[in-house]
């Protein structure tokens, strides 16, 4: 005889149904999958946003960029039509200017009439 099938080792108090373990193991890794998801939106959307406030703030720099250099190349058109006060004179002082060699330098480049060559 066997002493297991006379008085099989059964236990009398049952802590948890069959299969309930599986299941209480199952929903905590449906738990934890559902907050890493929820975390990893959080995460794309928050990347999403800088993203966008970055762009926002590149497109600023470069509109003021434009802007700057539009009233640079218009100034610089100002400055280029209107005559400063004082340079007519300069100009005229300049030309009236000129040294002793002047003289001597504009003999030597114009070519004599009066000299025949050798």
């Amino acid at each position: 005889l066997d002493l297991d099938e006379v008085m099989p080792c059964v236990p009398t108090h049952q802590f948890a149904q069959q299969g309930e373990i599986k299941s209480e193991f199952e929903a905590v890794l449906e738990k934890e999958r559902l907050e890493r998801e929820a975390k990893e939106k959080a995460e794309e959307e928050k990347s999403i946003k800088l993203i966008q406030q970055l762009q926002e703030e590149e497109d600023d720099i470069l509109d003021r960029t434009n802007n700057q250099t539009l009233q640079d190349e218009e100034f610089a058109r100002k400055l280029l039509q209107t005559p400063s006060p004082g340079k007519e004179n300069r100009f005229v002082r300049l030309k009236k200017k000129s040294g002793p060699l002047d003289s001597f330098l504009v003999g030597v480049t114009k070519p004599r009439s009066d000299s025949s060559p050798a």
